[in-house]
């Protein structure tokens, strides 16, 4: 799969919004929102159009994935200008609602967790941050807003969303697969090279992440780094943060990689 990230930016072009050094300055509105995307043009950082906006493409259609009926309940005064219709409520959205700071949504659960994770890595990640330092923020993040869901582990009554990166970020809640696809995602995302790795960890089925940083591999098992406390505190640790190969491969051994954003239970994992 192409990187998300680049996905997005061409889709932005395809909007017919001009993505060149010079326009990127000239955007008109609190460039410091979530909403808006940074692009890296050799070592300046610049913010452009709206990241938001390529989420909600599909087929040529830059409005398919958009919930016009959330739209207008969140901002019912649009109502009388354009009642349910979605070409002119989309028009709208991507014209003046999102300079104003307002927010649309999906329907489809891939583009929610998306746009979540689009809105969370422009509160966390800043143009100064290497990739060594997105990858940790990330992994601070996913570990800080996500449970890891042992009841039903123990019971092997596991949701299959609970493996997906839509259940781990829309619900809160996953076990490996779903932690793993998660810090995928983001790193997509946000342009750091990343695999997610399919293997065993303490002779049990696993799932992790492997990211390429100057030429240099680092590994991360964000499920690991999540511990389930006897007490229900949330826990946080950097033991499989960042580490060398040899480090990861003490008690964890190594079956594919998939080089993919977005895991889904049924069709790649096992």
């Amino acid at each position: 799969m192409r990187k998300m990230y680049t996905m997005l930016f061409m889709a932005a072009l395809a909007l017919g919004i001009e993505g060149n050094v010079a326009n990127a300055q000239e955007v008109s509105a609190d460039v410091s929102q979530p909403h808006f995307g940074k692009i890296q043009y050799g070592d300046e950082f610049y913010y452009t159009t709206p990241l938001r906006l390529g989420f909600f493409a599909k087929n040529g259609d830059e409005s398919y994935f958009f919930d016009e009926v959330q739209y207008v309940q969140s901002y019912p005064e649009l109502t009388e200008i354009y009642g349910l219709d979605k070409k002119a409520l989309w028009n709208h959205y991507k014209t003046v609602g999102i300079y104003e700071g307002k927010i649309a949504t999906s329907k489809n659960k891939t583009v929610q967790a998306q746009l979540k994770i689009a809105d969370v890595s422009s509160t966390i990640i800043t143009p100064d941050m290497s990739d060594y330092e997105k990858c940790v923020a990330v992994h601070d993040w996913i570990i800080n807003h996500t449970r890891f869901d042992i009841e039903n582990a123990k019971a092997c009554t596991v949701s299959k969303s609970d493996y997906t990166m839509e259940g781990t970020i829309n619900n809160g809640t996953g076990v490996c697969g779903g932690y793993a696809a998660a810090f995928d995602c983001f790193m997509d995302l946000n342009n750091v090279p990343c695999e997610f790795v399919v293997g065993e960890a303490n002779g049990r089925c696993h799932g992790w992440n492997r990211v390429l940083i100057d030429g240099q591999y680092y590994y991360i098992d964000v499920t690991f780094d999540d511990p389930v406390s006897p007490d229900g505190k949330n826990l946080i640790t950097h033991n499989y943060c960042m580490i060398s190969a040899e480090q990861m491969e003490r008690d964890h051994i190594t079956t594919q990689f998939y080089d993919s954003g977005i895991i889904t239970y049924d069709k790649d994992y096992k």
